[in-house]
């Protein structure tokens, strides 16, 4: 009994982990499938609403009539015209108790769910921040230490290699840091698997310079600009680091978005002078912005 108790219990805590996890998710659901489920009923009870008007009505006029010839109490008089209106107002409210208890219920559980998703979202933003703080506090103590092209090195994950040992047999694992195919977090390789890249020399460089162009203008007019955009505009898949980190005027960076297609070694010069189809894209981003914005508007 020991045992089978253990593991209900180790179930029931597995699935409320797993409930609390995809509560957003489920909230948002149950909001939309409650909200069509309150539409419905209330269309149902709508077919029950004339009866009750007409009822009501004929209520009324009976107490108009009653009193038409001979009012020999004003306040009686109101008395049952009120009752009459009451009784018809009670009757409605019966018909769609149901409606719209559903719906309000459906109202609460979306704005409960996104409230949810806001706070998550606040706390990714917070502890990508504090890791960003920490990483290029890292960096500049290399650079400090070791110079900026180390830093490079560590940073990418390569080191370069002389001439004899990239000659010899063993020789050809190691990364040469000039052709690098790696890059930040953030870098993504524009080559054939993207919808937007096509085999015309010249063209994927034409098209990644307008869309450059074209973001640095939506940064520089809404002063503002998360890196899922730049993934968006260009046909890369959205991520998690995307949706806090990108670009925001002011914020100590560059006040620009630049692809690194003209500052990222001889793989990208390669891809500018036509020698290379496919390019490694790597953004200058400022980092986490998403706690930037607001303070900026201020």
């Amino acid at each position: 009994m020991s045992n089978i108790k253990t593991a209900v219990v180790l179930k029931g805590s597995r699935a409320l982990l797993q409930g609390k996890q995809f509560a957003p998710e489920l909230m948002t659901v149950i909001g939309v499938a409650g909200t069509v489920t309150a539409a419905v009923l209330a269309a149902r009870a709508t077919l029950k609403l004339q009866p009750i008007l007409d009822q009501t009505a004929e209520n009324v006029e009976e107490v108009k009539a009653e009193f038409a010839e001979n009012v020999s109490s004003e306040s009686e008089y109101k008395k049952k015209l009120s009752k009459a209106y009451f009784g018809g107002a009670v009757e409605i409210c019966k018909i769609y108790a149901v409606p719209v208890s559903v719906g309000a219920l459906s109202i609460a559980a979306t704005i409960g769910g996104a409230s949810i998703q806001h706070k998550r979202v606040v706390g990714l933003a917070a502890a990508y921040k504090g890791l960003d703080a920490s990483f290029n506090e890292y960096r500049k103590n290399v650079i400090a230490e070791h110079g900026e092209e180390k830093d490079n090195e560590y940073r990418l994950g390569l080191r370069a290699v002389d001439e004899a040992e990239k000659d010899s047999e063993e020789g050809d694992t190691p990364a040469v840091l000039d052709d690098a195919v790696f890059g930040s977090p953030y870098a993504r390789v524009f080559g054939e698997m993207n919808e937007n890249w096509v085999k015309e020399d010249g063209f994927n460089l034409m098209f990644l310079r307008q869309k450059q162009d074209f973001l640095n203008n939506k940064l520089h007019a809404r002063g503002h600009l998360f890196l899922n955009e730049v993934y968006e505009a260009l046909g890369f898949d959205h991520s998690k680091a995307g949706s806090v980190v990108g670009w925001v005027l002011g914020s100590n960076g560059d006040n620009v978005v630049d692809f690194g297609i003209y500052t990222s070694g001889a793989r990208t010069a390669d891809f500018v002078n036509g020698l290379e189809k496919s390019v490694l894209l790597d953004f200058n981003v400022d980092g986490v912005i998403y706690d930037q914005i607001e303070k900026r508007r201020k």
